[in-house]
């Protein structure tokens, strides 16, 4: 592993344990037997190290969304008959529930960072990871939804309101990360809002 890759590395698990202000680049570099002048030499000081840190957590859960979502645009027609079963279907909320967590899992593994990127000192410098989130959700829902009924049947109302949905979605589950410390802590409430969340999507359907 590159010596840069390994600083990205140390930091990470030094963000994870102590958050940005209590993270010491001190601390990274001795956990690599380096000095912190050593660190300087590829960034350039502690905040760029979280942000290279923090790209490379978004990447990944940009494509585990992304992974969620296509397998609904592959199939558009099967997931529109799953969808549908889903309000008075238990096995179908069973499944969707469980899929869903994995994703939220994978956050909550990654809770510290996501907590930051909310927080009032860098809400406003990573705002855009969240509007890419719910632009990146919003984009596929809408493609599943003109695949099942053509782009010119989709209606200005549903694509604004859908796009409300999802933002919601997104502000939602911030406050579970903030309110809840542990994946096991969070889970009850995040299983009774993915039921909520996949209820209201399917008023989409049919429309």
């Amino acid at each position: 592993m590159e010596t840069r890759s390994k600083i990205l590395n140390s930091a990470r698990k030094e963000f994870l344990a102590k958050g940005y202000n209590n993270a010491s680049l001190r601390k990274i570099a001795a956990n690599l037997n380096m000095t912190t002048g050593a660190i300087y030499g590829y960034f350039k000081d502690k905040n760029e190290l979280f942000d290279e840190v923090t790209k490379i957590e978004i990447e990944k859960l940009k494509r585990l969304l992304e992974k969620f979502n296509k397998a609904s645009l592959h199939r558009p027609q099967d997931a529109l008959e799953f969808l549908k079963r889903f309000p008075y279907d238990e096995q179908v909320q069973k499944q969707m529930i469980e899929s869903n967590l994995d994703y939220y899992r994978f956050m909550y593994e990654n809770r510290e960072f996501f907590v930051i990127l909310n927080s009032p000192i860098k809400g406003i410098m990573y705002k855009k990871y969240f509007e890419e989130f719910i632009e990146l959700d919003y984009k596929d829902s809408l493609e599943l939804l003109e695949l099942l009924y053509g782009e010119e049947n989709v209606s200005i109302y549903t694509k604004y309101t859908l796009r409300l949905l999802i933002k919601s979605s997104m502000e939602s589950i911030m406050e579970i990360f903030r309110e809840f410390e542990t994946f096991e802590q969070a889970r009850p409430y995040l299983e009774i809002y993915i039921r909520l969340y996949t209820t209201a999507f399917t008023e989409f359907l049919d429309k």
